[in-house]
Parts: C-alpha cells; structure tokens; sequence
C-alpha cells in the first residue's frame, strides 16, 4: 500500500515538474527539446 501511493506520488511529482517546465519553457520562447530534456530520460 506504501509503495503503491509512492509511485503515484511520484508520478505526480513527476508531472507536475514536466507541466511548470514546460510552461516556463513557453515563457521564455525556448523549445522543450533541449539538453536538459535529453539527461532527464
């Protein structure tokens, strides 16, 4: 039960992150796609 509402707290975490990245990324006029992209794979 503990692991299971890790993995989806993480996965929120997760999506969260990726979501204000992105909109960060939309503020400054940069693409997503960029090396910090390529090391978070």
């Amino acid at each position: 039960m503990v692991a299971r509402l890790r993995k989806v707290h993480f996965a929120v975490a997760v999506f969260v992150l990726k979501c204000f990245e992105r909109r960060l990324v939309e503020a400054r006029g940069i693409e997503p796609r960029s090396d910090r992209g390529q090391l978070r794979v």
